[in-house]
């Protein structure tokens, strides 16, 4: 493993490290997840049926879709490629949540987060065209604290959320750029 993931890693779990952080890190961290971003999806949607807002209906419905590609991708990966994670090959590792399971390349919670984020940020002029810019760096702060907690917490190496992330990238532009078909099944 090259020294600048292990110089990376040990910055992010143990040079940084501090209570506030300590207590924040590993609440944050959860909003990152599959599961959590699931449900932050369906709330939006059921919202956006209650509200007729047909925008972000369809909005979320591709955060959906490019969150379920993206970790499709990220689980295949994982199968294949068996990395352990940093609290287990490593010393001296600041560990903050349980976790069972897994591997630790590519970060899922990261691929995730880039995957829902992006969406709403490719089409966050669509959903507001006074307040995009504080949506904007809102979402962008948000995209980039979840890496950083997933190293801060001690589960994953900067390789691992940067993978991640580009997955994320990468599904939501692909998803995006099919919008017109994946969007075809509502009709206005």
């Amino acid at each position: 493993m090259s020294d600048i993931n292990l110089d990376l890693f040990y910055f992010f779990n143990t040079s940084i490290k501090n209570p506030i952080f300590d207590f924040i890190m590993p609440r944050i961290t959860d909003f990152g997840g599959f599961e959590a971003l699931i449900i932050i999806i369906l709330a939006i949607f059921f919202y956006s049926f209650i509200r007729k807002h047909n925008t972000l209906k369809k909005i979320s419905f591709l955060a959906l879709i490019s969150l379920l590609f993206s970790d499709l991708i990220v689980y295949v990966l994982k199968l294949f490629i068996n990395e352990p994670r940093p609290f287990i090959t490593l010393d001296n590792v600041n560990l903050l949540i349980d976790i069972e399971g897994s591997y630790s390349f590519p970060s899922g919670h990261s691929s995730s987060t880039f995957a829902v984020v992006l969406i709403f940020l490719f089409n966050i002029k669509d959903l507001t065209k006074k307040y995009y810019k504080i949506a904007s760096v809102f979402l962008i702060i948000f995209a980039l604290i979840i890496p950083i907690s997933r190293m801060y917490v001690g589960v994953h190496y900067p390789i691992d959320v940067f993978s991640g992330a580009l997955i994320g990238c990468i599904g939501a532009y692909i998803i995006n750029r099919c919008k017109n078909k994946i969007l075809s099944i509502f009709k206005n």
